[in-house]
């Protein structure tokens, strides 16, 4: 079996085959929502990021926070430019969407798969040269498993918004993490900015209640915390000087009227909480092993509970969804190190 150092020295590599398994791994999905998604059914953010394609850096192409999200409709943009475009029969021909706007709908979607192989690819190569796991094969179907476990894999990351690319950041965050790795978190970091800046609400909450909960190890992560906070700072001096709507989800007095009033959108206990039962199922299993690494994430998924309602958002399930490779690869890493001894810094 090959050693960590020579399969660090083979990253690269690794990291390309395991880039193709994932997209043969997605691929059918991809195909299926282009074959059949339709944007007006709980996904009409599609109609704003529409706008964004073809108008790079262009801030006043759609509303806040969309037009801040520039990452996700560039790639957008470039297989827009490309001509990609599915010929065949489809929902969106049925619901009476033309051609123009059918072949923006497929370019995000695209951009969206493109985000979710590279997650997968990137978590698969950094447990594969982390732990002891027998081989790449193994740790990429794993990996699949665990993640089209969750309720709504089948539609939400490759959905023509930008869940997708929510999954990406957090994953990059979460070897910034268990790496302590400040240079990594700062790039993750200013990815969230221009693609889903919800990620840094979450990581931020559990980068730094873990460095609370546990001093001796927490080796680099308050800085790694000022790092996303600044981000987070960055973003919204972005977002009131570039851009303009929906203020009222960063304007702290509507924040506390929604928290002391929050509003759930029809269907939100079988949509939003039970749908996110693997979220329970790996957070149980993460704290058996590491009590401190259980409640920290317990806490960045507090944090975002508490920043969705009182952004009044109505899709919980898809922000709480982003944080899933951060508790995929958790579960992976406790589970391969034993009893506390994956927390420790390099």
């Amino acid at each position: 079996m090959p050693t960590g150092q020579a399969l660090r020295g083979r990253a690269p590599l690794l990291f390309l085959r395991n880039a193709a398994l994932a997209a043969m791994f997605v691929y059918g999905y991809v195909y299926t929502y282009v074959k059949l998604g339709n944007p007006y059914f709980g996904r009409n953010d599609f109609f704003r990021y529409m706008e964004m394609i073809g108008r790079p850096f262009d801030f006043a192409a759609t509303r806040a926070p969309f037009v801040l999200r520039q990452i996700p409709s560039l790639l957008a943009t470039v297989f827009y430019r490309l001509g990609a475009h599915y010929d065949g029969d489809t929902v969106t021909t049925l619901v009476g969407l033309d051609d123009d706007t059918r072949r923006r709908f497929m370019a995000l979607v695209l951009s969206n798969a493109v985000a979710v192989c590279l997650c997968l690819a990137t978590l698969a190569t950094y447990l594969r040269c982390k732990t002891k796991y027998p081989d790449d094969l193994t740790v990429s179907f794993a990996l699949f498993g665990a993640f089209s476990a969750w309720f709504w894999f089948a539609s939400v990351p490759f959905a023509p918004v930008t869940v997708g690319w929510g999954w990406l950041v957090t994953a990059l965050l979460a070897v910034a993490f268990w790496e302590r790795s400040l240079v990594l978190t700062g790039i993750a970091a200013a990815l969230a900015v221009f693609t889903r800046e919800t990620a840094l609400v979450f990581a931020l909450a559990w980068f730094a209640s873990y460095a609370l909960l546990d001093r001796k190890r927490a080796h680099r992560l308050p800085a790694a915390a000022a790092i996303i906070f600044s981000a987070g700072c960055l973003y919204l001096v972005l977002r009131v000087t570039l851009s303009t709507g929906y203020e009222h989800q960063i304007s702290p007095p509507h924040i506390f009227a929604a928290l002391r009033s929050p509003t759930l959108a029809p269907g939100f206990l079988f949509q939003s909480v039970l749908s996110q039962a693997l979220f329970v199922l790996l957070w149980l299993a993460i704290a058996i092993r590491d009590w401190r690494l259980g409640v920290s994430l317990g806490c960045g998924m507090a944090a975002i509970l508490v920043a969705g309602l009182g952004a009044a958002i109505s899709e919980f399930a898809m922000v709480t969804g982003e944080s899933l490779p951060a508790f995929v690869l958790a579960f992976f890493l406790t589970r391969a190190a034993g009893r506390d001894t994956a927390m420790s810094p390099p």
